[in-house]
């Protein structure tokens, strides 16, 4: 819920793994250090960046892992763009270091899993945009019609490290639909 998320994202705080979390912001400010929090993701040992490369619970097929994606980033990144700065002093919320790593280790996995969330989001902050075209394939079955869309990636970008913005909602969906329906006409409109 909603409500658990907050909690265990403000957990994740006191560890001092985010920032402080109760803000709305998506703005850096301008000294942010993004080169700082870059070389803490690509070369930290901090152990749980190695689980979530070894087993990623958001990393699309033959994504990259963290760590790695980090260290391409630190080569060369986009600047963050200005987004919605909610004036309460706070950046967006963004990896840390832990003071404890032991304890974080203990930790359950649904705070694995928003720590996953934030580090891959900020990366995707950083990262080219992603270029998609979009496909909808219309099929009219006993006079009830009925749409599916789908997307066809053509630049990756931001994509490569935060697959999970677009679900499974991938691919040209009469692709997806193949094996389900025997089409008997087909009409480009």
């Amino acid at each position: 819920s909603p409500s658990e998320t907050l909690n265990n994202t403000q957990r994740l705080y006191e560890f001092g793994c985010v920032s402080y979390p109760r803000t709305y912001s998506t703005t850096y400010s301008d000294d942010f250090d993004v080169a700082g929090r870059l070389q803490f993701l690509a070369y930290s040992h901090f152990p749980i960046l190695k689980i979530i490369d070894e087993v990623p619970l958001f990393r699309g097929k033959g994504g990259p892992k963290v760590q790695d994606y980090a260290r391409r980033l630190l080569m060369k990144h986009e600047a963050p763009r200005r987004g919605l700065d909610e004036g309460d002093g706070h950046e967006p919320i963004v990896p840390d270091e832990p003071r404890d790593h032991e304890s974080f280790l203990r930790m359950d996995d649904d705070l694995r899993q928003i720590y996953e969330l934030i580090v891959r989001y900020f990366l995707a902050t950083l990262s080219p945009d992603c270029e998609v075209i979009g496909h909808e394939a219309e099929f009219l079955v006993m006079q009830q019609s009925w749409r599916f869309p789908g997307i066809a990636v053509q630049k990756s970008g931001w994509m490569e490290v935060l697959p999970v913005a677009y679900g499974q909602n991938l691919g040209p969906p009469v692709q997806k639909l193949h094996w389900l329906l025997k089409a008997t006409q087909q009409a480009l409109s």
